[in-house]
């Protein structure tokens, strides 16, 4: 039983670092895209950070499945 409570524990943890690393991709999408519509940035810079962040987030996910 303690052991079945730490495996759920641990899933759980990880869960939520997933769950971090997606909000923070998000956060960033939503950031970069009003800086699109408001003409803070041009599209080129656009396509940069979008590759970038999107890029940045797939990476992170592919460390973690290899660390586990």
């Amino acid at each position: 039983m303690v052991k079945y409570v730490k495996t759920q524990i641990q899933k759980l943890s990880q869960h939520r670092t997933a769950n971090r690393k997606f909000k923070l991709a998000v956060s960033c999408l939503i950031l970069i895209t009003v800086l699109l519509l408001t003409k803070y940035i041009s599209q080129d810079t656009y396509q940069i950070l979008f590759m970038f962040s999107t890029g940045g987030y797939l990476g992170a996910n592919v460390v973690e499945k290899f660390k586990q």
